[in-house]
């Protein structure tokens, strides 16, 4: 039980700690917490974790933390210490953000002067890209759809849907919320 809390904690600070870019590559993160690394959910539990986390009000890390620790910890112990679990999981997500926040404020003047802020950021924004597009893979996969494959047609719609959200967004600056509701609209269409 103490190694289940302990592995909930280290998993979500590490993704609290190293998920840079937001809601976009997150999905990969969680993908590798809860199938690659502790075989805790299948693929297609993941996918439902995203999805309900995605449609609940708040941040996608703080949702897939709280319902996925609960989740995690009720499969085999009970209620109250599957409260504590998803307390677990979800203290480990946001202490990151909480640590680095106050460091951040202590220290922002000397961090601009010396330029640390601009040259992170400029190492970063090569790598999003890439852990968001394996978040899309990964919910893509047949797994992920309960075990059906994706015909080439799904296949071909999805990735269309893919590149035009991100010229809708990084081109012509449309609202990335404008651009959900493109997509799910041409996917409730089109699916």
């Amino acid at each position: 039980m103490l190694l289940l809390y302990l592995s909930l904690f280290i998993s979500f600070f590490l993704t609290g700690l190293l998920a840079f870019g937001g809601a976009p590559v997150l999905p990969a993160f969680i993908g590798n917490i809860f199938i690659s690394q502790h075989e805790w959910f299948s693929p297609s539990q993941v996918s439902n974790l995203i999805a309900l986390s995605m449609i609940t009000p708040g941040d996608l890390a703080l949702n897939a933390a709280t319902v996925g620790g609960y989740a995690t910890t009720a499969s085999t112990l009970t209620t109250g210490y599957s409260i504590l679990g998803s307390f677990i999981a979800t203290l480990g997500v946001t202490l990151p953000s909480f640590v680095s926040t106050s460091i951040f404020c202590r220290f922002k003047g000397l961090l601009k002067e010396l330029g640390i802020t601009q040259t992170v950021i400029s190492w970063l924004k090569p790598v999003i890209p890439g852990i968001a597009l394996s978040g899309a893979i990964l919910l893509m996969m047949p797994d992920a759809k309960g075990g059906e494959t994706m015909s080439n047609w799904e296949l071909g719609i999805s990735i269309f849907l893919f590149i035009s959200t991100i010229i809708g967004s990084a081109k012509f600056n449309f609202s990335p919320i404008f651009m959900l509701l493109l997509c799910g609209i041409a996917g409730w269409i089109l699916f």
